[in-house]
């Protein structure tokens, strides 16, 4: 039947458009849809806090709603049986995952570091690597190391896994292009004058 009217997987339109925005003004929530129900998945023809255009029907509460004869409420997902426990959960992954993602569009990165300080599950932020060794977590288990080069210019480097007694192992800096190299040869018992006419040929630095 739906096929009939040739929609699915149409261009967005204004008139369905403004139907979502009205819809998320007046119920006043963070996510409205416009959707279609075909064989299994649901296709959303307008979209408002939702960045998906299709979910597959067992994660879809348009799924539920057209089994109903009357108004399909859901007060509180977390307490509906359909969608209270784990298993449930996961088969409504989708838009319970929508829900998560405005929700947590509401506050700040650093709102939401104090809001979860005492959180006792687990967290974490999609960072980028400079991000990444700033975060208050990457600095207070030690993960980046100050270090300086052999002019004293100072740079963060990722401290070795390897700990000893809790502590990193100190890192040190790499010798300069062929620092020790006179003193090896020396140490080889090779003379001075034959050094440095290997160093006229090219053959060491």
């Amino acid at each position: 039947m739906l096929r009939r009217y040739d929609i699915l997987d149409t261009p967005p339109e204004v008139s369905f458009d403004d139907l979502a925005t009205l819809a998320a003004r007046l119920c006043n929530t963070p996510i409205a849809l416009v959707g279609f129900v075909a064989g299994d998945r649901e296709w959303f023809k307008a979209r408002v806090g939702l960045s998906i255009d299709a979910a597959p029907r067992t994660m879809s509460f348009s799924a539920h709603a057209i089994l109903q004869a009357d108004v399909f409420v859901v007060s509180d997902a977390s307490t509906d049986p359909r969608f209270a426990d784990h298993e449930s959960l996961m088969a409504n992954s989708v838009p319970a995952g929508e829900i998560l993602r405005a929700a947590f569009a509401e506050r700040t990165l650093d709102e939401w570091r104090v809001r979860l300080a005492d959180f006792i599950g687990q967290w974490t932020v999609v960072q980028h690597t400079l991000e990444a060794a700033a975060d208050p977590q990457s600095v207070a288990n030690g993960y980046i190391q100050e270090c300086k080069t052999a002019t004293g210019v100072p740079f963060q480097l990722v401290a070795a896994p390897v700990q000893y007694d809790e502590q990193s192992a100190v890192p040190q800096r790499a010798p300069e292009f062929n620092e020790h190299g006179d003193a090896i040869l020396t140490d080889l018992g090779i003379d001075w004058d034959t050094i440095v006419d290997l160093k006229v040929r090219g053959v060491v630095g």
